[in-house]
């Protein structure tokens, strides 16, 4: 296993992992559940068959679940007014879009999107948005060789969570803070895959 071209201490049963499970909870997971003790993608790692850069993994049992962020910006102003998840931006996009009066927003352009062929993208949840954050380095430094992709910039960003009827969350420089949804800021998707 490498990470940024650094070897590591290859696993043997009985190491430890810490991460997160399925609901986001910090988790110590044993390496002997990972199929061949090591996790198939890094973080950092662009895969263009899953259609982005792996920005966080975890197990689910013995299920090696990534999120990936897309190679590009959508963009997009506005926000729904019924997504309240911190950490399922999937649901939360999706119950943007199912307003009755719902013409266009930033989770409608992400769950549109088809970049590197793949159809399953949403915008992130304030909890997604700040594991990006985390490894933006990582991201950003597998971007910068990708073909006509751009890095993140998560400042300005958007995300899916709603804090009021008239505001949602987005990144603001290390910080979340909330702004109203008509304001325009940047707007990155991302899908989740399993193996």
């Amino acid at each position: 296993m490498k990470v940024n071209n650094y070897p590591l201490k290859t696993p043997s049963t009985g190491d430890k992992l810490f991460g997160s499970d399925v609901n986001g909870d910090q988790k110590q997971f044993d390496m002997s559940a990972v199929s061949n003790n090591v996790f198939q993608y890094e973080i950092g790692q662009y895969v263009e068959d899953e259609g982005g850069v792996i920005f966080h993994r975890y197990l689910d049992g013995d299920t090696q679940k990534y999120l990936a962020v897309e190679p590009i910006n959508v963009t997009g102003t506005l926000i729904g007014s019924t997504a309240q998840s911190t950490w399922d931006g999937l649901s939360n996009s999706n119950a943007i879009i199912s307003q009755a009066t719902h013409t266009s927003s930033a989770a409608k352009l992400c769950l549109d999107s088809t970049i590197n062929n793949q159809t399953d993208w949403y915008l992130l949840s304030i909890d997604e948005l700040l594991l990006l954050y985390n490894n933006k380095f990582n991201v950003n430094k597998t971007l910068s060789s990708v073909p006509g992709a751009s890095e993140i910039d998560i400042l300005d960003t958007w995300c899916s969570t709603e804090f009021n009827t008239t505001q949602a969350f987005y990144k603001s420089n290390s910080a979340q803070t909330s702004s109203s949804k008509s304001n325009t800021f940047r707007v990155r998707a991302i899908r989740k895959f399993s193996i």
